[in-house]
């Protein structure tokens, strides 16, 4: 197969499982949600346990995938483990699940349980396979007024601070750290 034909594969959102499947297959549907969340550095720096008896997903972070040079505290990558966490958690509800999550434990991993509800599939849930990055050439064209209150709104929440860099200044002095991280990250085997 090509790679474009793995890619679309990968997103596709080829429906749901069907509510009598067993547990385990309804588990790894919910992990194939949580591994289309964004990544730092597109690391996917995450290992997830499936426990079907008790309907328990672990996710847990790969530590061989970390970044030390651009992430020594391993923000980044306990905030990858977030991300793929909430996808699991706002796609559970659509597989009939109720999502429950425990982290009293951090060194046993994010433990996830789940009971059974009525299928109900959220906007949230639909957008999961429409994120996306692209590595395409930026066109150069700045975003709206309009577009970044869009953003600035999606952005507020408590303790949330939203910054857009929109002057050139601003922007360049940003690029500079930018390289002199990813530079350290590179000459870092």
């Amino acid at each position: 197969m090509k790679y474009k034909e793995e890619v679309k594969k990968t997103w596709n959102q080829n429906g749901l499982p069907m509510m009598d499947d067993n547990g385990e297959r309804r588990l790894r549907s919910l992990i194939r949600y949580g591994t289309l969340a964004p990544s730092s550095h597109n690391t996917q720096c995450w290992k997830f346990v499936v426990n079907a008896e008790k309907n328990i997903i672990t996710v847990l972070p790969d530590f061989s995938r970390r970044c030390p040079c651009v992430d020594p505290d391993d923000h980044h990558l306990y905030t990858t483990l977030g991300c793929a966490i909430e996808n699991i958690v706002v796609a559970a509800p659509a597989h009939g699940l109720t999502p429950k999550v425990d982290m009293s434990k951090p060194a046993d991993g994010i433990i996830i349980t789940f009971t059974q509800c009525e299928p109900h599939v959220s906007q949230l849930f639909r957008a999961i396979p429409n994120r996306q990055c692209t590595r395409n050439e930026y066109d150069g064209k700045p975003l709206t007024p309009a577009e970044i209150k869009i953003l600035e709104n999606a952005a507020k929440g408590d303790g949330v601070k939203a910054m857009f860099l929109t002057d050139e200044q601003s922007i360049d002095d940003a690029l500079k750290f930018i390289i002199l991280a990813n530079t350290s990250q590179m000459d870092n085997p």
